[in-house]
């Protein structure tokens, strides 16, 4: 699946964007992408591929508070996090919000805790970190080096955040949302209704293909829908660069088209193996095959342990 990215709104101009850009590179951030006043994306510091990858961070601001939307994937990513914000002279964060339990959103927690940011997340969310989060770690620091992640530690959100809320930055109303069991259990999205734009973490995907090893099918195209009916301008996804408002139509569409084609196979009586192999997706990049092969495994083993009576389709 290709999503074309939409190009970024310079809505401050070149010299604001200059200067949001800079003092996020002063800081160790890389280059910050502008989108409206007082919105800025920040890419990863950490580009390995997902689940262990790094995910974007977002900054955004109204008249009297800011806001953190992800926290980076190492405690020094949640102190930079916490130094741009004082570069810029930014209103003091109102709070941060680990928007999934996948590491790279969750590892800055800590700093930005230790900075006095209130850290949230949904219940769902906390309750995946307790359980993984712990060997997630210790891959990280097997993978990226104990100097990389010196300073994380699992974090514990100060506040466990239920069903939708709309907060007031100052001349700026942001809601966030409980997304429930979608890409995965507890996911929140946030709508800058400033700018029309839509924040993501896992739940529309504008690189590679969605990935449901830990989704809910049912769940995730329940939340496209109440995602598209808000009528974004544009998407910010957890990965990746700005998106159109068809990428949400994209992942539905893919998502639909492998579930009614594994719901085929296995009601023919095919194999796990022979699915896979009926069911290849023409034209992928290695990458996509493994997670599009991934995908029809995870999909034919639900619908096989609810045949057997151990759970529901």
């Amino acid at each position: 699946m290709q999503v074309k990215t939409l190009a970024l709104l310079r809505v401050l101009g070149c010299l604001c964007l200059g200067l949001w850009t800079a003092v996020a590179a002063a800081v160790g951030l890389g280059e910050a992408q502008v989108i409206g006043a007082g919105l800025m994306v920040l890419p990863p510091l950490h580009a390995g591929p997902p689940p262990d990858g790094g995910a974007n961070v977002i900054v955004l601001h109204g008249n009297r508070r800011s806001l953190i939307f992800g926290t980076g994937q190492a405690y020094r990513d949640g102190r930079q996090i916490l130094d741009l914000v004082r570069l810029e002279r930014l209103p003091d964060p109102y709070m941060a919000f680990i928007p999934a339990a996948l590491p790279g959103y969750v590892f800055g927690g800590t700093a930005l805790q230790h900075g006095g940011v209130a850290l949230a997340d949904t219940g769902a969310t906390g309750d995946l970190i307790n359980q993984r989060c712990d060997h997630c770690l210790e891959r990280l620091r097997a993978s990226d080096g104990d100097e990389a992640m010196a300073g994380s530690a699992v974090p514990v959100a100060d506040v466990a955040l239920m069903g939708e809320i709309r907060i007031d930055l100052g001349g700026r109303m942001v809601q966030v949302m409980d997304m429930g069991w979608a890409a995965v259990p507890g996911e929140l999205a946030l709508f800058d209704e400033a700018t029309g734009t839509l924040v993501t973490a896992e739940l529309v995907v504008g690189q590679g293909l969605p990935q449901l090893r830990d989704a809910h099918l049912d769940g995730w195209l329940q939340a496209l829908d109440r995602i598209e009916a808000l009528a974004p301008k544009r998407i910010v996804p957890g990965r990746g660069g700005v998106l159109p408002p068809s990428a949400i139509a994209c992942t539905r569409d893919y998502l639909v088209n492998v579930g009614t084609q594994v719901r085929n196979a296995y009601a023919r009586g095919l194999s796990l193996s022979e699915a896979e192999n009926e069911l290849k997706l023409p034209g992928a990049t290695p990458d996509e095959a493994r997670v599009h092969s991934s995908n029809v495994q995870v999909l034919y083993l639900q619908m096989e342990k609810a045949d057997l009576g151990l759970g529901a389709r």
